[in-house]
Protein backbone atom coordinates (compact mmCIF):
# COMPACT_ATOMS: atom_id res chain seq x y z
CA UNK A 1 0.00 0.00 0.00
CA UNK A 2 1.26 3.30 -0.79
CA UNK A 3 0.22 7.02 -1.09
CA UNK A 4 -2.16 7.40 -4.04
CA UNK A 5 -4.13 4.28 -3.95
CA UNK A 6 -7.82 3.96 -3.80
CA UNK A 7 -8.48 1.78 -1.16
CA UNK A 8 -11.58 0.37 0.37
CA UNK A 9 -12.49 -0.15 4.47
CA UNK A 10 -13.46 -3.19 6.05
CA UNK A 11 -16.82 -3.18 7.18
CA UNK A 12 -16.35 -2.58 11.08
CA UNK A 13 -19.73 -1.49 12.78
CA UNK A 14 -20.34 1.17 14.42
CA UNK A 15 -17.47 3.42 12.67
CA UNK A 16 -18.47 5.72 10.08
CA UNK A 17 -15.67 5.12 7.93
CA UNK A 18 -17.09 1.31 7.88
CA UNK A 19 -17.19 0.02 3.89
CA UNK A 20 -16.18 3.21 2.77
CA UNK A 21 -13.56 4.19 0.13
CA UNK A 22 -10.55 6.46 0.09
CA UNK A 23 -7.25 7.78 -1.08
CA UNK A 24 -3.91 6.77 0.72
CA UNK A 25 -2.81 10.12 1.26
CA UNK A 26 0.23 9.27 3.85
CA UNK A 27 2.49 6.02 4.68
CA UNK A 28 5.24 6.90 6.57
CA UNK A 29 6.75 6.56 10.10
CA UNK A 30 3.60 7.76 12.25
CA UNK A 31 3.95 11.35 12.94
CA UNK A 32 2.62 12.05 16.18
CA UNK A 33 5.62 9.04 17.56
CA UNK A 34 8.48 10.60 15.44
CA UNK A 35 10.93 8.82 13.80
CA UNK A 36 11.85 5.15 14.44
CA UNK A 37 7.91 4.56 14.89
CA UNK A 38 6.34 1.94 13.31
CA UNK A 39 4.29 2.84 9.50
CA UNK A 40 1.25 3.85 9.66
CA UNK A 41 -1.42 5.31 6.87
CA UNK A 42 -3.90 7.56 6.66
CA UNK A 43 -6.75 7.43 4.10
CA UNK A 44 -8.91 10.47 3.33
CA UNK A 45 -12.57 9.45 3.15
CA UNK A 46 -14.12 12.41 3.13
CA UNK A 47 -13.02 16.30 2.59
CA UNK A 48 -11.59 16.91 6.41
CA UNK A 49 -12.07 13.66 7.76
CA UNK A 50 -9.63 10.38 7.67
CA UNK A 51 -8.67 7.70 8.94
CA UNK A 52 -5.35 6.27 10.18
CA UNK A 53 -3.92 2.35 10.98
CA UNK A 54 -0.65 0.59 10.86
CA UNK A 55 -1.43 -2.73 9.16
CA UNK A 56 -1.40 -2.60 5.89
CA UNK A 57 -3.93 -5.29 5.34
CA UNK A 58 -6.43 -3.38 7.16
CA UNK A 59 -7.63 -2.15 3.96
CA UNK A 60 -8.09 -3.74 0.26
CA UNK A 61 -6.18 -1.77 -2.35
CA UNK A 62 -8.94 -1.18 -5.44
CA UNK A 63 -6.40 1.03 -7.62
CA UNK A 64 -3.01 1.31 -7.65
CA UNK A 65 -1.36 4.96 -7.62
CA UNK A 66 0.97 5.46 -9.96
Amino acid sequence: MKVGDLVRLPIVSPYWWSDRVGIVDFAGPDEVLGPGAPISYRVIVEPGKYVRFGDPSFAKVISEGR
